[in-house]
């Protein structure tokens, strides 16, 4: 039998011209993104962590983080590729594996 041809492109193969001077913006609106959620200076991004960050503070794999990403258990933030943690979901995380002592 032969395979049906599809002459409809798969979206990731369509190319856009886009004028330099946009993509130049868009670069230079990422790192300062970037540089925000990093915490440079300012206070109200300081409460995100990213993920090299916490990977050492908890000491778990990108694999970890990844898995725990899709099932719903921890919320993040991408930009340009890198993820950020808000520092008080972690705790949360943290604290929903907290097994409680009992007294003897």
């Amino acid at each position: 039998m032969k395979e049906k041809q599809s002459h409809v492109q798969d979206a990731s193969q369509i190319m856009y011209m886009i004028p330099k001077t946009q993509i130049d913006q868009l670069l230079e609106t990422q790192q300062r993104i970037l540089q925000i959620l990093e915490g440079n200076g300012n206070q109200k991004f300081s409460d995100y962590l990213n993920e090299e960050e916490v990977k050492k503070m908890l000491g778990r794999k990108t694999t970890w983080f990844w898995r725990m990403r899709n099932i719903g258990k921890l919320s993040y933030t991408k930009v340009g590729g890198k993820v950020f943690y808000f520092r008080k979901d972690i705790e949360k995380l943290i604290e929903s594996g907290r097994i409680e002592a009992y007294d003897k």
